[in-house]
């Protein structure tokens, strides 16, 4: 075990370097999850774990994220869940490693021990790069107020490390050539603290050219910098050129020096004041922006607005926070208040950015979901970008970009899909629970939770699927959920996160529908045209009792079951209604009783995605896998 362990609320994650397995020696990388009690091991620690060894899953649904794929890139090939961790040894890792780690760890311990909870776990992050203490509604606040960036280590605390370290070693009476080239090696242990991602990793060898060519004195050369961070970068790992991260932050960087002169020269007719720091604050903002715009649709399916105006109040208070952060850890080897003063000063002003926070995140124009961009989209926003700023002209730049952003909005609209007639059902799987996605022609979206109270518990985690979903569909809001048992709290959590714009608890806008309450199940049935459709959750006795007599008729019956299913249920419900003429089932039924062999009806299998879309229009069922 090289690396710290990822410690959650209900689990720590770790990765091994693989040597044996079952006394067969072996190779590669393992990522386990520990579910145990057991404190979690340490760096260098040599383990033997008891645990299933399987494979990633990639992406149970057509939008969902390939977990598998995401592993592969970090050269993982395999997780397992311990059942046992014993630890049998330990190897003496690399000093810095060492002294990296520890350092790490008593910034931790410090933080928490001056701040309080709230205001340690967002300082953590900004001075380690650790977010494990944050909340699902903390991330969710950043993102919608366009500051997220502040919780993620990159050239910005950087420069703050590094304007620490020259100003101590200058009041030391070193000279300013031998501050700045002492504060190198310092540089890049504070990479490794904070996890040696690609932003830290860019900004740190972007820092140490900077340093050499000023020591050299030599103008530096900021392109050919970047150049040189990310060929180091991708020498180390040629896999994090497919990294969110690292495109994110070398898209940004280059955006702001090239898009940066010329917005600022905007305010070249403005009074001093204003030109050098609002105006400066928002030409940064805006190069940024500009810059990452479709990486961030691409990638995340959310596009923040406000981050033009939050960034210029928040991105000074981060000023702040990071170096009274600092000299906090710093002071708190020195007997007296200094270190007080410090922690003082730095939970102020880390609560007040969070009410600022909270307070740009609440308007209804902080953010909105955009589907997707196509790769072929994605280049001509830049292409446009690009001439934006090769022409000399400046009022030029604002009118490309505005082009370049609404070609790409109106364009990542219109790949939502063509309208449709009739009814589209979507069944989502997400750990235990499935959840049906009920949308009509007419615009309107709603969400069949169709789970017991004992599968339902874990809210915010379905809350956070289900927000990635509809993102990636560029919906912002539903119109409602159809809660089943236990789910609404589940409806109270989204309307708490804006996704659903009503009551938790609605009716399906068809002929005619209902929900049906069994002792352990649910069932969501539906008449439309002349179909008559429904959802199965754990199917019971009682459950079918009720819902039986509604299949009598000669319309045409479309049954969707969701779970493993009792092969004794499923005859008892071909006995009573008759097989059905069509029968969905996901990967977890299988095909169980006459329900799905009887009269020669169709079946599709949900394996391999997860989910099913299928469209009923003018009497005709589309299956679109």
């Amino acid at each position: 075990m090289a690396a710290p362990a990822e410690i959650q609320q209900y689990r720590h994650t770790f990765t091994v370097n693989v040597s044996k397995i079952n006394s067969v020696p072996a190779g590669g990388k393992l990522l386990v999850n520990s579910y145990l009690k057991t404190p979690p091991p340490g760096p260098g620690a040599v383990l033997e774990i008891k645990a299933k060894i399987k494979k990633p899953p990639s992406a149970k649904n057509a939008s969902g994220f390939d977990y598998a794929a995401y592993l592969r890139r970090q050269n993982i090939f395999a997780t397992a869940n311990a059942l046992e961790v014993r630890q049998i040894g330990a190897i003496k890792l690399p000093f810095y490693l060492r002294a990296a780690y520890s350092v790490k760890d008593d910034i931790i311990d410090t933080v928490y021990h001056y701040l309080p909870g709230e205001a340690a776990r967002i300082l953590v992050p900004m001075l380690v790069g650790d977010k494990s203490s944050l909340t699902s509604r903390d991330k969710r606040v950043f993102t919608d107020a366009g500051i997220m960036h502040i919780l993620v280590v990159s050239g910005l605390n950087v420069a703050y490390f590094t304007a620490l370290f020259v100003f101590i070693f200058r009041i030391s009476g070193l000279t300013r050539r031998q501050s700045y080239l002492l504060s190198i090696p310092f540089i890049f242990l504070f990479a490794v603290i904070t996890g040696a991602n690609p932003p830290v990793l860019r900004a740190s060898v972007m820092a140490a050219f900077v340093i050499l060519s000023m020591s050299l004195r030599r103008d530096p050369d900021i392109i050919h910098s970047i150049a040189l961070s990310a060929l180091i970068i991708l020498i180390i790992n040629p896999q994090s050129v497919f990294d969110a991260s690292f495109q994110l932050s070398f898209a940004a960087t280059l955006g702001i020096v090239s898009l940066y002169p010329r917005i600022n020269r905007l305010f070249e007719s403005s009074p001093y004041l204003i030109r050098k720091l609002p105006g400066s604050l928002f030409s940064v903002s805006l190069a940024a922006q500009l810059a990452v715009l479709p990486l961030i649709a691409y990638y995340f399916n959310r596009v923040q607005v406000i981050g033009l105006i939050s960034n210029i109040v928040i991105v000074p208070l981060t000023g702040v926070i990071t170096i009274s952060g600092m000299a906090l850890y710093l002071l708190h080897f020195v007997p007296g208040p200094l270190a007080g003063l410090a922690s003082l000063i730095c939970s102020k002003t880390i609560f007040l950015m969070l009410s600022l926070g909270n307070f740009f995140a609440s308007l209804d124009i902080s953010s909105f979901n955009i589907p997707s961009p196509s790769i072929f989209q994605i280049c001509l926003y830049y292409a446009l970008l690009w001439a934006s700023f090769t022409f000399k002209k400046y009022y030029i730049l604002p009118a490309a970009a505005l082009i370049s952003l609404s070609a790409s909005l109106a364009y990542s609209f219109s790949v939502s899909g063509p309208a449709f007639e009739g009814l589209r059902i979507n069944l989502l799987e997400a750990g235990p629970a499935v959840f049906a996605h009920i949308a009509e022609g007419n615009g309107e979206n709603w969400v069949f939770a169709m789970n017991n109270p004992q599968s339902i518990k874990r809210n915010e985690y379905y809350s956070d699927f289900l927000q990635r979903y509809f993102s990636k569909a560029g919906i912002n809001t539903i119109d409602g959920l159809i809660a089943g048992n236990g789910g609404e709290t589940l409806g109270a959590q989204l309307k708490t996160e804006k996704l659903v714009g009503g009551d938790e608890i609605f009716s399906v806008a068809a002929s005619s529908a209902q929900f049906i309450r069994g002792e352990s199940g649910s069932a969501l049935y539906m008449e439309y045209g002349a179909y008559k459709l429904i959802f199965l959750s754990r199917p019971d006795k009682p459950l079918w009792k009720k819902t039986a007599p509604l299949f009598s008729g000669s319309a045409k019956k479309v049954v969707v079951l969701c779970g493993r299913q009792n092969p004794t249920v499923t005859n008892n419900i071909a006995g009573r209604i008759g097989a059905a003429d069509i029968a969905i089932y996901s990967s977890k039924s299988g095909k169980t009783g006459t329900l799905l062999s009887r009269g020669g009806n169709q079946t599709v299998n949900l394996s391999g995605t997860g989910a099913l879309a299928f469209e009923i229009s003018d009497d005709i069922i589309n299956i679109c896998p």
